[in-house]
């Protein structure tokens, strides 16, 4: 026959193995969504890092161009060449 001692430390075995258990799994849990976010980041990162680059050539292309072109305007107005 179970006594009621018995059925108490069941009882709490039980509640501590559930206990464990649970904080257990919030740990993995965490520790997964921690660092799915970095990955997330590092490409965020990565992509803005590809942006800029990219603004910044796109800036002097333009440039280049300008140059380009304020010379065969010089050109034109003082009717001589430049190089």
């Amino acid at each position: 026959m179970i006594t009621l001692k018995t059925l108490f430390l069941l009882f709490v075995a039980f509640y501590v193995t559930v206990k464990i258990a649970f904080f257990v799994s919030v740990w993995f849990i965490t520790g997964a969504i921690a660092r799915r976010a970095l990955q997330e980041k590092e490409k965020r990162a990565e992509s803005l890092r590809l942006q800029e680059l990219e603004a910044k050539l796109e800036a002097y292309e333009q440039q280049t161009r300008n140059v380009a072109n304020d010379k065969v305007i010089y050109g034109t107005r003082h009717k001589r060449f430049v190089a």
